[in-house]
């Protein structure tokens, strides 16, 4: 009788496979933390970016709101640059001052009689700085520095300016 011989398996081939896999599952984790890590920057990019995009718009459609005959007017309260609104429509006259203060673009309503607060303002989006100019007697531009450094800019006609220019 015949003695059958059963080949030896060599454990290398399964060594090499459970290798591979472990390097497959370590490379799959490596790269979702690294997608995960640059999701949460871009996010916080975008949010940042969001906030100063948002503050110019609601900032020019107050402006576009205000733009009579002498409504949108730059001045400085103590040593702050503001943006103030007003429309002579009712007594007592109410202003509405937009500033940045303390990283904060604020925005305060208040009648004529009441003193300047300008932690009383509500906040409206968080920022490095808020600057305004009148490049022109009808043309506003306003300028958000983000928290990451990131500026943009906003410059508006003033109707009710071009309108008296044109008489």
């Amino acid at each position: 009788m015949k003695k059958t011989v059963t080949p030896k398996l060599h454990p290398l081939p399964y060594a090499f496979l459970l290798i591979l896999i472990g390097l497959f599952a370590f490379s799959a984790l490596a790269m979702t933390l690294v997608g995960t890590h640059i999701y949460e920057r871009i996010n916080s990019d975008a949010i940042q970016n969001s906030d100063a995009q948002v503050a110019l718009t609601y900032i020019g459609n107050k402006v576009h709101t205000y733009d009579t005959l002498g409504g949108v007017t730059l001045t400085t309260i103590g040593q702050l640059p503001v943006l103030r609104l007003h429309e002579a429509v009712s007594s007592p006259l109410y202003i509405t001052l937009i500033y940045a203060y303390q990283g904060q673009i604020r925005e305060n309503t208040l009648s004529t009689h009441e003193p300047f607060d300008p932690t009383a303002g509500e906040v409206l989006a968080y920022v490095k700085s808020l600057q305004f100019s009148m490049l022109t007697p009808s043309l506003l531009e306003v300028t958000v520095e983000s928290p990451n450094g990131e500026t943009q800019t906003l410059r508006m006609a003033l109707l009710s300016t071009v309108g008296r220019e044109a008489l």
